[in-house]
């Protein structure tokens, strides 16, 4: 591990091109942090996240494994992110339209399992 003046730890597996991170923050292993994004202090981001440019996290947030937060998300202070948690950047009104009862085949769906399921009767 890394640290620095500000004891901010980051793992050397790690890719950190933000300089905008906040004191007694740790990074661990396969991280990627692009270069733009803000990061508060006393935060924990774990192994295998990736965190875009323009992504803004507040203080004392911890963010488990396998977390991608993209473009344009602002975590307050104070969260608490789980394992392999991520946010659809997708407008809502579209997706309702895309995912409605009337333009999905559930039956064909259920066949569909069905036949891949050899266990399931």
């Amino acid at each position: 591990m890394k640290s620095s003046k500000e004891n901010i730890l980051i793992s050397e597996h790690a890719i950190v091109n933000s300089h905008k991170i906040g004191k007694y923050t740790k990074i661990w292993q396969f991280a990627i942090i692009l270069k733009g994004a803000r990061i508060g202090s006393n935060c924990n981001i774990n192994c295998h996240t990736f965190i875009e440019d323009d992504v803004i996290i507040g203080n004392n947030v911890t963010i488990k494994s396998g977390v991608y937060l993209w473009n344009g998300t602002r975590i307050k202070d104070d969260v608490f992110i789980g394992p392999k948690w991520y946010l659809l950047t997708i407008y809502i009104p579209e997706a309702k339209k895309i995912l409605s009862v009337k333009s999905y085949n559930w039956q064909r769906s259920f066949n569909r399992s069905k036949r891949y399921n050899s266990g399931w009767r």
